[in-house]
């Protein structure tokens, strides 16, 4: 449709709670362990979402910028995707099993200067320092000319069941860059994060890898 304007934020949350949808589920969360779930409803969804896009939209993201998000699957993880979406932003999620080459890796083709990521999560008994993993990224993004100038940091570990006799490691805070999502998004309770409108063709919204066999 030529001319036509959308948001697919709007489309998947306004337009669903202004239908009476709102106090009706749409994420559940099961974890790594079975006592490890949650649930969030349109209506909390939207105004996280709200909330969050305000945090990107005052560390500098515009219209048209790249967010990456390094999340493993929890309910922030389309949290982050719907925020970028609202203000008009392009989302790259990276695949959390990845390695510190690969992140770096997109994070240079789509010159990303912002990545959404966690302390850490746990597949089966494994830790995975997420964290850690992405600064080692960071820094190789750094020695390439790329600099990510904000890091959003979600507080996953605190929240889950942790595996027999696995440490937790503290992992490196860098004050300037390093923020955490949950005292962000705290202090935009209550803010209004206007949407974004873009053109229904042509406006991309987020890029698609595949792998080619031969």
């Amino acid at each position: 449709m030529d001319g036509a304007r959308t948001n697919v934020a709007y489309n998947c949350l306004e337009r669903n709670v202004a239908r009476g949808y709102g106090s009706r589920i749409a994420y559940l969360w099961e974890g790594n362990e079975p006592s490890d779930s949650s649930f969030i409803t349109y209506e909390e969804l939207l105004d996280r979402v709200v909330r969050f896009s305000a945090v990107l939209r005052s560390r500098g993201v515009r219209k048209g910028d790249v967010v990456a998000i390094y999340l493993p699957m929890i309910i922030e993880l389309p949290i982050a995707m719907l925020a970028c979406a609202r203000i008009g932003a392009v989302h790259s999620v990276v695949f959390a099993g990845f390695s510190s080459d690969s992140l770096a890796s997109r994070l240079l083709q789509a010159k990303a200067r912002t990545l959404i990521t966690c302390d850490g999560f746990f597949r089966g008994k494994k830790l995975v320092p997420l964290k850690s993993v992405a600064d080692a990224a960071i820094a190789t993004c750094s020695k390439e000319g790329l600099t990510v100038n904000s890091v959003i940091v979600v507080r996953h570990l605190n929240r889950v069941h942790h595996a027999d006799g696995v440490s937790i490691p503290e992992f490196e805070y860098r004050k300037g860059t390093d923020i955490f999502y949950e005292e962000e998004l705290e202090r935009f309770r209550g803010v209004n994060s206007p949407v974004e409108w873009t053109e229904a063709e042509g406006s991309p919204c987020h890029p698609l890898y595949f792998r080619v066999y031969r």
